[in-house]
């Protein structure tokens, strides 16, 4: 059954990529039957595109791809954490929605990153401008990169704390609560330190953050007995460890003393120059090989074989890097299973892909708006985020306005939309990216609105020099 549902995919990811954008200036008949797939493509700015994909047949499916040229000058990818900690200092989970982390660092696209626990902690690779966030889980695929190159990797990682003496403690992780027989490193990025059980906390500190790969040097001042948590401030640096484990931290420790943190990580990149990293997994395609490396990474069967809303990070042959989003668990799409992810991928030019947390978490955000349907109905809290900056743009100065032929639509009925200059003039609807804010309505790239359920609805119509919104009603059909 698998085998027959991906050969019809394939097929219909072949006429998918050759399908041409719809005329917005041209009213759709209602009595013409859709075409199974079609797909429209959006020139958001140089080097940056947008392509929306919807198939009917043989199940329903709505993707969201961005197509960046990188490096590109003025274009930076940058991975963040939601609330900019791991761990909220007051105590509650620090994740973030997507479209908040891109909107207060005035991102222009961001896509969420990787899985997290209830706690805001995220749960594999993380780099955040060359400092280490979050230790790599073990064996799963990640993508680091600096300016000049993006890689995908699964590195092995590895940190002893060395004292004053030459003495070494292996270090089990980074920005994560202790548990059991474990020796925690806490930053200010992780926001706090949190054990379990009554620890000892070492504190440190230091003038340089933690580096991903190289050495950390600390400044020794204080011990704390039986402690669960202690909310670090800016300069400082935590140890953590229990009974056991302070026991050899204990020997000749002397306040003001200088210590340091040797970090290593061995993969397929230059991790001495990483400068960002996000983790996911697993692999979908490698060197033009589709993989979707599940036992290797540790992952179930169920969340593998069942289709879901899913996220990854494509890279094509020429470098182009590919963010992927893909709605699930509605009518309007059924999302993919990691095979058909995988295949997608593939048909869309890349050679390799890997995939990131999706479900409820899967968030695309253009210039200012989510552009997929979160499956929880809203967008889901984060634990770290992906984000492109692009150069600022001169103010606008274009009167534009999205002319329709109804204020209104009706619940599984449609109508055109087109966007007019102030001298009435329509612009091409290839410069025009269509957004629909709110979920009793959606919008295709070629600005037909179909109604789903009765309620308002707010458009968007973006172009580089300017936009205009226009507010409709979906109402019952008669």
């Amino acid at each position: 059954m698998l085998r027959r549902s991906l050969s019809a995919f394939a097929f219909i990811a072949c006429y998918l990529l050759s399908a041409q954008p719809a005329h917005a200036q041209e009213p759709k008949d209602q009595r013409t039957k859709p075409p199974a797939v079609e797909k429209w493509t959006k020139n958001l700015r140089s080097g940056l595109r947008y392509s929306f994909i919807v198939q009917r047949a043989p199940f329903p499916l709505m993707a969201h791809v961005l197509h960046l040229k990188f490096p590109q000058e003025g274009i930076r990818m940058e991975s963040l954490v939601g609330g900019d900690t791991v761990l909220a200092a007051n105590g509650g989970p620090s994740r973030e929605t997507v479209s908040s982390i891109a909107a207060r660092t005035k991102a222009y696209a961001a896509i969420n990153g990787d899985y997290f626990g209830t706690d805001g902690d995220i749960l594999g690779f993380h780099i955040f401008d060359g400092e280490l966030v979050s230790e790599p889980f073990p064996t799963r695929a990640i993508c680091v990169w600096n300016e000049r190159e993006v890689r995908f990797d699964k590195p092995s990682w590895s940190a002893d704390l060395v004292s004053p003496t030459g003495q070494s403690h292996h270090i089990d992780g980074v920005n994560r609560a202790l548990g059991g027989s474990e020796i925690i490193v806490v930053t200010p990025r992780g926001g706090k330190a949190v054990s379990k059980n009554p620890a000892y906390f070492f504190v440190f500190e230091s003038s340089q953050s933690l580096r991903a790969s190289g050495e950390t040097p600390l400044l020794f001042k204080h011990v704390l007995t039986d402690q669960t948590e202690y909310p670090l401030k800016a300069g400082q640096l935590v140890v953590m460890a229990n009974e056991r484990t302070a026991g050899p931290l204990l020997e000749n420790l002397q306040q003001n003393t200088e210590w340091k943190v040797i970090s290593k990580l061995e993969g397929g990149a230059d991790y001495t120059n990483a400068k960002w990293a996000v983790a996911g997994g697993p692999t979908l395609l490698s060197s033009g090989r589709q993989v979707v490396a599940v036992g290797a990474e540790r992952f179930q069967q169920d969340f593998v074989n069942s289709r879901h809303p899913r996220t990854g990070i494509g890279i094509t042959p020429d470098g182009e890097i590919l963010f992927v989003v893909v709605d699930g668990r509605s009518s309007l799409s059924a999302g993919l299973s990691l095979s058909e992810f995988a295949s997608l991928f593939r048909e869309l030019g890349c050679t390799d892909a890997i995939n990131l947390d999706g479900g409820g978490s899967s968030t695309l955000y253009v210039a200012g708006s989510v552009l997929n349907r979160p499956s929880d109905g809203t967008e889901r809290r984060v634990g770290n985020a992906l984000l492109l900056f692009l150069p600022e743009l001169p103010s606008a100065i274009t009167d534009f306005k999205v002319v329709t032929s109804s204020p209104t639509v009706a619940v599984g009925g449609n109508v055109t939309l087109v966007l007019t200059r102030a001298d009435g003039t329509v612009v091409p609807n290839e410069s025009v990216l269509w957004i629909c804010e709110g979920r009793n309505a959606w919008i295709d790239q070629a600005g037909l609105l179909r109604g789903i359920a009765p309620g308002k609805v707010s458009i968007r119509a973006v172009t580089e020099s300017g936009e205009s919104r226009l507010e409709l009603e979906v109402v019952k059909s008669n």
